[in-house]
Formats: structure tokens, C-alpha cells, sequence
């Protein structure tokens, strides 16, 4: 008999694990914007921070935990930050101790690039909110740049640094073949109360799935008007669809990443982390769907060539 292989465990450095758990605290609310860039092949814009050390910054106490504002400036000034006593000697403590998340406040009428100062800031305490200064902190926080009032959430401790991996550009893996679906959907487009869209272009290895004899192109009513959903399967056997309607109030719809127009038309953009989950086209009144397939294993670049892709077809 053959000796059994024991199970393989593997486990996580803590650097890693608080990595990840910093990720899921404090997003990267401007990574959609990123992965879209480089999808389209834009040139990509740095944001200018200040270096630390033409940062003035005064820390204050909102947790009532004795030494929590003290930690947070010794660990900030580490870093280089210019720290700054609150005015007068008062202590340096919050107007109360309910902050639960820190706030990192800046003062917007110093510096135009005091927000994004700020968000560094909130980076490094973690679990931080970033805003505007409020009128009762001026005076306390001493004319500094940046006011930071740490909240329940901060630990004595900075946040491990995450810096988010570039992303690469690769070309879409698309094929341009408008016959695929023009004569199942020129069946349709007279039952239709708008105008459909032809996917001129698709991933490259699909094809219309007519597995199990299911239709590969079903017409049903979603919120109440006519639908047409189109399901492709790919090469590695997994399904991707083009959906069209002119529902174009779905609740799905609702929470997009961001908008894009591109050659004049209008695209929004639906991400599921740095995978862009669906990209939906508006043209004259309906909504036309390309969703990613259960895993999104379509690349960015590919959803966007074959949204991009659709054509109008004549009535």
C-alpha cells in the first residue's frame, strides 16, 4: 500500500496578514480609476505629496487612552513628519473621546495638495478618515497643516505601508466575428422596443453555448420589459453573457465603479477588486450589459474591447 501523503498546510507571514487586513480597512478607492487607465492605454497621473518633512502635523488624544496621541506622534515623527505642540501647552486632547475611527483633518486654505497629505497620513495610523478641517481644531492644532485625532481604532502602532502592484497592460484576447450572433439577432430586433446591439467582437475562444439543448439566446421581460440575454462559452469552459434592455433603472446598476466615455460613448464601469466585473453601455434609452464570467477570468482589456465592440443594428 502506498504511504499517504499528509495534507499540505500553508500559512501567512503577520507581515502579510496585516497587509491584507490593511487592504480591507482602507481600500484604494482610486484603483478602478488605475486598472482602467492601463486597460485603455491612458497615460496615468501621479498625484504630488508633500514629503513628510514639509508636513506640519499636531496629533491629538479622541480615545481617552493615556498615551495613544503621544505614540502616534513619536511613531509620526519617525517618518519624518514636522510635529507640532498643540498652542498655548494645552494638552494635547480632542474636544471629546468618541472617535471610534481616526480623522486626519487638513487645512484646505494652506496647501491646494493638503488633502492627499491627509490620505498618506490616514494611510499610515489605518482605519482613518480624511476631511476638511473643522473651525474648532484650528486653534488647538497650531496652525499645522495636517490635524490628526486618533480614535479607538489606532493601536499605539503605524499600519504596515501597502503599496498596490502596478498593473500591466496586455492586449485584449478577442476575435472580431460579427456573424457569430447577426442572423440570431436580426430574428429579433423587431420584437424589441429598442435598438439592438451586435457583439462584433468576442473573447476569442467562445462560441454560442447550445449545451444540453438550452437556446444560447433567451428573450424574457426584466423590470417589466423585454430582455435579450446572449451566453457564450469560452475555451476553458466557462460561461460569459451580453445582455440587452431597456430597463435601464436595475438595482444592479446602481453601484458602479465609475463612468468612462470612450469614442463618444458612455460606459460604466462595475468592479469586483482590481477585476472589472461588467461594463455596461447607455445608448438611446437601454442599457447592454457585458458581464465577466463567475471567476471574471475575461481580462480588463478584453471586457472593454468587446463592449466596445457593439454595434448598432438598423431597425
Amino acid at each position: 500500500m502506498a504511504a499517504s501523503s499528509s495534507p499540505s498546510i500553508k500559512s501567512a507571514t503577520q507581515s502579510a496578514i496585516d497587509s491584507t487586513v490593511q487592504q480591507f480597512l482602507n481600500p484604494d478607492v482610486g484603483a478602478s480609476a488605475t486598472q482602467t487607465a492601463v486597460a485603455l492605454g491612458r497615460k496615468l497621473h501621479k498625484k504630488f505629496t508633500l514629503p513628510p518633512s514639509h508636513v506640519t502635523l499636531t496629533v491629538l488624544n479622541g480615545n481617552g487612552v493615556a498615551g495613544s496621541a503621544g505614540n502616534a506622534s513619536y511613531e509620526l515623527g519617525q517618518k519624518g513628519y514636522h510635529v507640532v505642540l498643540p498652542a498655548s501647552g494645552q494638552t494635547a486632547n480632542a474636544p471629546n473621546w468618541n472617535y471610534f475611527r481616526s480623522k486626519v483633518y487638513y487645512d484646505p486654505s494652506r496647501a491646494a495638495n493638503g488633502k492627499a497629505s491627509g490620505q498618506q497620513i490616514a494611510k499610515l495610523v489605518g482605519s482613518a478618515d480624511v476631511g476638511a478641517m473643522p473651525s474648532n481644531l484650528h486653534k488647538l492644532c497650531n496652525g499645522a497643516l495636517e490635524c490628526l485625532v486618533v480614535g479607538s481604532t489606532f493601536h499605539g502602532q503605524l499600519a504596515p505601508v501597502v503599496i498596490p502592484p502596478t498593473p500591466v497592460r496586455h492586449p485584449p484576447e478577442v476575435r472580431s466575428d460579427p456573424g457569430l450572433t447577426q442572423s440570431t439577432l436580426a430574428g429579433l430586433k423587431k420584437r424589441m422596443p429598442f435598438r439592438l446591439q451586435l457583439p462584433a467582437v468576442v473573447e476569442r475562444s467562445s462560441y454560442l453555448d447550445t449545451c444540453c439543448g438550452d437556446t444560447p439566446v433567451r428573450v424574457y421581460r426584466l423590470g417589466g420589459t423585454p430582455t435579450v440575454r446572449l451566453t457564450f462559452r469560452t475555451g476553458s469552459q466557462e460561461y460569459w453573457g451580453l445582455q440587452e434592455t431597456k430597463w435601464t433603472g436595475a438595482p444592479v446598476l446602481s453601484d458602479r465603479s465609475l463612468t468612462q466615455r470612450v469614442g463618444g460613448r458612455r460606459y460604466d464601469l462595475y468592479y469586483n477588486g482590481s477585476h472589472l466585473h461588467m461594463v455596461v453601455l447607455r445608448s438611446g434609452g437601454a442599457s447592454y450589459w457585458v458581464v465577466n464570467t463567475l471567476l471574471d477570468s475575461l481580462s480588463n482589456e478584453t471586457m472593454l474591447a468587446i463592449a466596445r465592440g457593439l454595434r448598432p443594428m438598423t431597425r
